[in-house]
This record gives C-alpha cells, structure tokens and sequence, in this order.
C-alpha cells in the first residue's frame, strides 16, 4: 500500500512519530496508574506483555479484515521470525521496561538517542561497504557528550544509574 498524497503522509509521519515520541511518558504514566511501584520488575514485565499482546491483537485484525485471511508464515521463516522476535522485542523491551521504572521518561527518551551512534560506530562491523573515519567517530564523540550534558542536569542516584544504563543497553 503507499499514500499518493503527500499531504496526508506527512501528516500520518508526523503523527506516527508523535505517538513514538511519548510512548516512553505514556508508560511512566500506565506504572502510575497500575501503582506499578519503581522495583517491582514482575509487574512491569506483564504491563509490557499485555501491552504488546493487545498490539498484536490490533495487528491481527487489521489484517484480518483487510485480506479476509489471517496472516500466514513458510516453515522454514519460524525460526528467523522467532529470532527476530525475541532479540529485537524481547530482548530490547525487557531492558526499555524495567530502565524506565528507574529513570525519568525524559532520560529515557535522551537515552535513546544514542542508538544511533552505537548504529554508526558498529555499521562497519556488518557492512564493507560502510567505513568508520575521524569524522564519524568525531561526531559520535561530540554526540554522545551532548547526550551526558543533557542527561546530567537531574539528581544522579544509584537507581537513576541503573535505569540509565538499562535503557543504554537496550
């Protein structure tokens, strides 16, 4: 499917990238609201869960009522779809949901950010073609420190560390 209309794809772009934007406050809000205490992983590990399932149900039926059929899967594409699923899902949002119990949404969201350089510094692992140079490593220098700058305006507490680095690492 593709928008011929740029108007409206800019308009739903912006509007996706709002919605991404605050899903890190909006689930700072839903700990509040479930009294989500800051340590109590278990509980932010099934908040997370019932969250993707319910995506997943969306998901599923919007495709069900768009092809009249559910959405069907080779044998042979289980495993990497399952790979995929679990480095990418679960294992990025296990350390995204139990971070963001100990940190701000605001250091989350800053946080982040600094996928992007990881993207740009390890690149040239994976691809030949891509060739790390003093300017790249300059600018992912100069970012990151940016990033800490930013970061750094709060208090910093042994659980606001762990929650920074949890969400580092995811």
């Amino acid at each position: 499917m593709s928008i011929k209309n740029y108007k409206v794809a800019a308009a739903l772009a912006i509007f996706c990238t709002l919605l991404w934007g605050t899903a890190f406050p909006f689930i700072k809000v839903g700990y509040a609201q479930f009294g989500i205490e800051g340590n109590d992983i278990g509980s932010k590990l099934l908040f997370a869960g019932a969250r993707f399932t319910l995506a997943g149900i969306m998901v599923l039926f919007i495709f069900l009522v768009k092809n009249k059929h559910l959405p069907k899967i080779e044998k042979n594409g289980i495993m990497p779809v399952m790979l995929l699923g679990s480095v990418q899902t679960f294992g990025q949002y296990i350390f995204t949901y139990i971070g963001i119990g100990f940190t701000s949404g605001a250091n989350t969201s800053v946080i982040t950010a600094c996928a992007t350089f990881f993207t740009v510094l390890f690149a040239p692992l994976f691809f030949k073609s891509d060739k790390l140079n003093i300017c790249k490593i300059i600018g992912c220098v100069l970012g990151f420190c940016g990033v800490l700058c930013v970061n750094s305006g709060g208090g910093v507490t042994v659980d606001t560390l762990f929650g920074d680095f949890m969400i580092l690492m995811s």
